[in-house]
């Protein structure tokens, strides 16, 4: 139900936003539909390409790259998917779609032996192609010519870049931000992957208003291979969210405690998100904040501050010395509201300068920071976190978001 929830208001902003639907919808569908292609004879391979395979936040139409001996049987039978309300192209091998759920999807069915370079070109970005085009152009060498060698057969996009002289440039960078030059200068970075993300330092619990017990939380985590997670319920003020009073805090982490001494292998860390008080400070005293593990500071209220009061507001939290973490720092929904009025170069220098650690925060609906912003940090020095916010334990397989997002800002594992 709660999915169904989701996809019907992320529908709904899909029709409020010109026509663009979440990363995390637009993902449901492709698991769809590539799960019914992979069942049809004769088809070997569905991927997604487009903006999906970059994993950009937002998604205007999904792209679709399938291998198959029969290109017009495969066309014949998505037609027929309850998913589909009609066909609005179809030339050869390439057939567009209009799903009930009003986002387009254009399928394209080649031979295996041109599954590589089609999923290349379907990848994108416009702008990355032609940056590749210029860089090889200046080489005196034609795009068009240099990725039809041997009729356009490759095993993989590896082998295409090869083919350039080029390393492979991930998708997640192909957005013509530098990654072109940087990759003929051997200059790529390493980026961070989901394997390499050992716990979640922003979770909630029943404690506040998270749906699962510490002990579900830590079974899920341990399920996912990690070493640790923070537990980070809401503080006294935001009342809405049931946040703790100073004693339940306490008899919180007396149990969150008395959970390690019985935990082999895992570490259960003491937490809390603290409020971003309207006035500058956070709605939890020093004395307490001290002798908790991790300590995240989050605005959630008076949104709509002027763009000076609202950056000395969030500066009062990072220069706090016992804040460890700002939390979704803009403040924005992807759903449906824009971050406040923030001078996020402060910001970032005041961060940089305290040593404070900023958040990505994987949940679809905020990717915040996003990837622009996640890079000028990396680019002061800053050190972010990639956590998930779950509030239960669904929400906690959303990493893969917050990680996409550090590897779209260059991030590296170092970096994290």
């Amino acid at each position: 139900s709660k999915s169904e929830k989701d996809i019907i208001r992320h529908v709904e902003m899909f029709e409020d936003r010109g026509g663009r639907v979440l990363l995390s919808t637009a993902n449901i569908l492709v698991e769809e539909l590539k799960s019914y292609l992979l069942t049809l004879p004769g088809v070997t391979k569905v991927e997604a390409g487009g903006s999906v395979r970059r994993w950009r936040e937002t998604v205007g139409d999904v792209d679709l790259v399938s291998a198959a001996e029969d290109p017009g049987q495969v066309a014949g039978a998505i037609t027929k998917h309850p998913l589909i309300s009609n066909v609005l192209a179809q030339d050869g091998n390439r057939i567009s779609l209009l799903t009930k759920w009003g986002i387009r999807v254009d399928l394209e069915v080649v031979s295996e032996e041109q599954f590589a370079l089609t999923l290349f070109l379907s990848t994108g970005s416009r702008a990355h192609l032609s940056r590749l085009e210029v860089f090889l152009a200046e080489r005196g060498i034609e795009f068009k010519a240099a990725v039809m060698r041997g009729n356009g057969v490759f095993d993989d996009e590896r082998e295409i870049y090869r083919s350039l002289d080029l390393p492979y440039i991930p998708p997640e960078l192909r957005e013509d931000r530098s990654e072109v030059e940087a990759a003929s200068q051997d200059r790529l970075p390493r980026l961070v992957e989901l394997e390499d993300i050992r716990g979640d330092l922003h979770v909630h619990t029943n404690w506040s208003d998270g749906l699962s017990n510490i002990e579900q939380m830590v079974k899920r985590a341990r399920e996912k291979g990690y070493d640790y997670i923070a537990v980070t319920d809401h503080s006294q003020s935001l009342k809405i969210a049931r946040g703790l009073s100073l004693d339940k805090l306490k008899e919180q982490h007396r149990e969150i405690r008395s959970l390690n001494e019985k935990t082999d292998g895992f570490t259960i860390l003491t937490g809390i998100e603290a409020d971003i008080l309207p006035g500058g400070g956070v709605d939890c005293p020093d004395e307490i904040l001290k002798d908790v593990d991790l300590v995240i500071a989050s605005v959630h209220s008076a949104f709509k501050q002027d763009r000076d009061t609202m950056t000395a507001r969030i500066i009062s939290a990072v220069e706090n010395k016992n804040v460890d973490v700002i939390g979704h720092l803009t403040g924005r929904l992807l759903s449906g509201r824009e971050g406040y009025a923030l001078d996020l170069e402060r910001v970032l220098e005041a961060s940089a300068s305290c040593g404070t650690i900023l958040e990505i925060n994987s949940s679809p609906d905020r990717l915040d920071l996003n990837d622009l912003n996640a890079r000028k940090a990396k680019e002061k020095g800053i050190k972010m976190a990639v956590n998930t916010d779950a509030h239960d334990l669904r929400r906690m397989d959303e990493m893969r978001y917050g990680v996409a997002v550090a590897r779209r800002a260059w991030l590296e594992p170092g970096d994290i």
